[in-house]
């Protein structure tokens, strides 16, 4: 039908993609990372690694949250609970054609 055929080419001009560009270490806010989709985009999700830092007990991502509809805030600790940088942060970014 003309609907289903509107919904797939809606559907085929849709992205969604990790950026890890965009991310940086945001002064004064406790070592948390911001990553920013750009500006034709919406951050759905978002990650880090937190690992690295102390296998035994392991480090966590402590903080994953979207701040406003463009950009993802990851933060990590580690394993003693102490704050540290993430590695590899990242964000899902999202764009659907008009």
């Amino acid at each position: 039908t003309a609907a289903q055929a509107e919904r797939a080419a809606a559907l085929t001009s849709t992205v969604v993609r990790q950026e890890t560009s965009s991310c940086s270490l945001e002064p004064g806010s406790a070592m948390a990372t911001d990553c920013v989709c750009r500006a034709d985009e919406v951050a759905i999700s978002g990650g880090a690694c937190a690992g690295l830092f102390s296998l035994d007990p392991p480090g966590r991502l402590s903080v994953s949250e979207r701040v406003d509809s463009r950009t993802w805030r990851v933060g990590c600790q580690n394993g003693s609970g102490s704050t540290v940088p993430c590695v590899n942060p990242f964000v899902v970014c999202l764009r659907v054609a008009d």
